[in-house]
């Protein structure tokens, strides 16, 4: 029984360090990858334009108070309802 259970903790072991490499691989690479776009990538990144146009902007504001309202009113209905 201590050769199986030895033999399963390293076999876990094995596991355990081979994806926490691949991660730490992985992690560097994405930090490579950020530094040269950061270093080498187009200026347009960066510019504080917005990227949504004012009307869909003022869309998507009506639209979320609408749901908001709307959310409201039927919790207040319900609340009514269970009294």
């Amino acid at each position: 029984m201590t050769d199986l259970m030895w033999a399963g903790l390293q076999l876990a072991g094995y596991g355990m360090g081979t994806v926490f490499a691949l991660l730490t691989v992985l992690v560097g690479l994405i930090r490579l990858m950020s530094w040269l776009v950061a270093r080498f990538g187009p200026d347009s990144m960066a510019a504080n334009e917005p990227v949504v146009e004012p009307g869909v902007l003022a869309a998507i504001g009506a639209a979320v108070h609408m749901h908001r309202h709307r959310r409201e009113h039927i919790s207040k209905h319900i609340n009514t309802d269970e009294s």
